[in-house]
């Protein structure tokens, strides 16, 4: 058997006798140019002061070296480096258990070893008991709301038959154990017919995670038209009329094309007349779900139509953020809007 691996470079810097250059522009330990000298030259007079003769240019020309205490200079950079990786794997212990404090985390591994799923639970004292579903990590879909901070992604679409590891931890505490997934005795499904329904849900979810982010765009473009109209006090009336125009505008843009998605967030009652984007997303993951096997032609023709639908729809997004949004946003820098507000000194009369 043969192994091929590739030589660590070895980067430390090259002392003394090390040096092959013949003539070095040298710098001594109290910072004074000592001028271009020979190699000889400059190791005598690094002897001379106590100190090391370290090459710490060497692609100029000629090298440059300093008369420096390269044993005090290696504790220092190995020092710092320790002190790096110390903080470095402080702030990712912080960052995880700002997540997961007081929490257990549950990571379900495939054959393959990836993370299919990632979900968390909080403890009871005694014995406690958790669920699994048998599903992978799905997408966030469109809504109005606001997503909470470091909330688990919702569940997707089962998984296939297969072992699956899982592993849970709490704060420093983990184990792991296996379990293994048969397919549904009760349905004549091969597991290539599953493997297609699987692919086919999977390629709907990645155009919804698109679908999400498009429409959680136009809530922050709402966010942010919201907080300039809060600062346009500032402004003369002739500017602050116009940029609340434009503001306005935008606003109803944004509403136009929320509604293409899902019903606004203030609808009240039952719209059985419009259907909307998410309508036939929802209704086509509907489809490839109640499928045994392999998606009909039904289903594959209902996905497509959709799929159309999303493009049509992503489409008027995406000229809006580059035109009208655009053309705001620009209005707004050219305003010089601040956003401090400016406070006169306050005194109390005598």
């Amino acid at each position: 058997m043969t192994i091929n691996y590739r030589a660590k470079k070895d980067i430390s810097l090259r002392t003394n006798e090390q040096i092959t250059a013949s003539e070095v522009r040298v710098i001594s330990s109290n910072g004074k140019q000592l001028g271009i000298i020979s190699i000889r030259e400059a190791l005598y007079h690094a002897e001379d002061e106590g100190f090391d003769l370290v090459e710490v240019s060497p692609d100029a020309k000629p090298p440059v070296c300093k008369i420096i205490d390269y044993g005090k200079l290696k504790y220092k950079e190995q020092k710092s480096k320790k002190e790096e990786k110390k903080d470095q794997k402080k702030k990712d212990a912080e960052k995880k258990k700002d997540k997961y404090e007081g929490k257990v985390k549950v990571e379900i591994l495939n054959e393959s070893g990836d993370t299919i799923r990632v979900f968390s639970l909080k403890p009871d004292t005694g014995m406690n008991r958790f669920h699994w579903n048998y599903c992978r990590d799905g997408v966030r879909y469109v809504n109005h709301g606001e997503d909470k901070k470091n909330a688990d992604l919702p569940s997707g679409r089962k998984v296939l038959p297969g072992t699956y590891k899982i592993v849970l931890s709490y704060g420093e505490y983990s184990g792991t154990t296996s379990i293994k997934v048969s397919s549904d005795p009760r349905e004549e499904v091969s597991i290539e017919d599953l493997k297609k329904r699987a692919l086919t849900y999977d390629a709907l979810q990645v155009k919804i995670k698109v679908l999400t982010e498009a429409f959680n765009r136009l809530k922050e473009v709402n966010k942010t038209t919201e907080k300039v109209n809060e600062q346009l006090e500032n402004l003369e009336d002739s500017v602050q009329k116009n940029l609340r125009k434009q503001g306005g505008d935008i606003s109803k843009k944004v509403d136009e094309l929320m509604d293409l998605f899902i019903k606004s967030k203030d609808f009240v009652g039952y719209d059985h007349v419009s259907v909307r984007l998410m309508d036939r997303v929802w209704t086509a993951m509907d489809y490839i779900k109640s499928g045994s096997g392999v998606p009909s032609i039904t289903t594959l023709d209902y996905i497509k139509r959709t799929e159309k639908e999303m493009q049509s729809v992503l489409k008027e997004v995406n000229l809006f953020i580059a035109e009208d949004w655009t053309a705001y946003q620009k209005a707004v820098e050219e305003s010089n809007t601040s956003l401090f507000k400016e406070y006169e000194e306050l005194k109390i009369e005598d």
